[in-house]
Order: C-alpha cells, then sequence, then structure tokens
C-alpha cells in the first residue's frame, strides 16, 4: 500500500511539473501534438527534454555530471513506470486505455522488440481479459506471466537504484526519495 502511495505521489509530482511548464511556456496551436484543442500536448520528445532539464536543476549537477547521472536515471524511472503499470500501455489506476489505443501508441513508441516483458504481458492480459471466451486457466497463466515480469523488473529497479546511488550526493539522494524514485 505504501509503494502504491509513493507511485502516486511521483505521478502527481509529475503533472505538476508538466503543468507548471506549460503554463509557463506557452505554445503555438500548430505545435501542439494529439488531444483536443487547448490541451496544449507537446511533442513527446520535447517533454522528455524539458523534464530532464527540470531534473537536472533540481538535483543541481553540471553537463558533465549529467552525461553520468541520466542513463541510470532514465533507467531507474523506466523501471519505476513498468512496475507501477504507468509504462507505454497507458495505465492510470489500474484502468488500461482502449486497446486500439494501446496498438496506435506501442506501434509508435516502439517495435515488439523493443516492449519490455511487463509491456507484453499487460497487453497479453488485457487482451483475454476483453475477450468473452476466454478461460479461468488461460486468466490465471497470463496473470502468473505479468506477475513474474513485474517481479523481475523489481529485481532489476532495485540493482538500478543501488547503481545510481553510488553517483549521488547525499542531497540529491534525498531528492531522490521524495520524488519516489528511490526507497
Amino acid at each position: 500500500m505504501q509503494r502504491k502511495i509513493v507511485i502516486l505521489g511521483v505521478v502527481c509530482i509529475a503533472l505538476v511539473i508538466v503543468a507548471s511548464l506549460s503554463k509557463t511556456q506557452a505554445q503555438p496551436p500548430n505545435e501542439r501534438r494529439g488531444g483536443p484543442p487547448g490541451m496544449g500536448m507537446r511533442d513527446p520528445e520535447q517533454m522528455r527534454r524539458m523534464m530532464a532539464e527540470r531534473m537536472k536543476e533540481q538535483l543541481g549537477v553540471t553537463d558533465e555530471e549529467w552525461k553520468v547521472m541520466q542513463p541510470k536515471l532514465q533507467k531507474v524511472m523506466d523501471l519505476t513506470r513498468q512496475i507501477s503499470g504507468t509504462g507505454r500501455m497507458g495505465m492510470f489506476f489500474g484502468r488500461p486505455r482502449s486497446r486500439q489505443f494501446a496498438r496506435e501508441r506501442s506501434s509508435t513508441d516502439a517495435s515488439e522488440s523493443e516492449r519490455t516483458a511487463v509491456e507484453k504481458a499487460t497487453e497479453e492480459l488485457q487482451e483475454l481479459l476483453d475477450s468473452e471466451s476466454t478461460t479461468p486457466d488461460q486468466i490465471k497463466a497470463k496473470l502468473t506471466t505479468l506477475r513474474e515480469a513485474k517481479e523481475k523488473a523489481k529485481q532489476e529497479l532495485a540493482q538500478a537504484q543501488q547503481e545510481l546511488k553510488k553517483i549521488l550526493t547525499l542531497k540529491q539522494e534525498a531528492r531522490l526519495v521524495l520524488m519516489g524514485l528511490l526507497n
């Protein structure tokens, strides 16, 4: 339960950061992508760069330090999203977006080989749940596969967090704990 609260906190912090950045850096409508007019959705790459810059500021690192830290931090963030279910599948509070949206996202975001085991298992389970002819044994098998993939991701996350901690100052570590990226 406490882990879910931490993950929810990370999501909320990210939303607040994105909202504050979008208010201070208005973008012309012709540069928006997706969503209804007025939503101010940005190019995903631009959003990643903005969030990375904000993270870099929060941690108080130089460009040289960031080159070393950023890949390790990105790995922790990616694994955290996998475990929480908020990865490319578009999970939000345990409710996946439509399968068509998930297929469109997965085809534009990553090829089949780039998708993680958690993402694949999540999509397969969702497809089973959407089918009227699914048996309980099929659900049980896919649920086991998903749980095993998440457990493996948890182990990888613990290792990635340890690797990241090795290069952090105490203040940086504390900030990342408050952001929910480290324990």
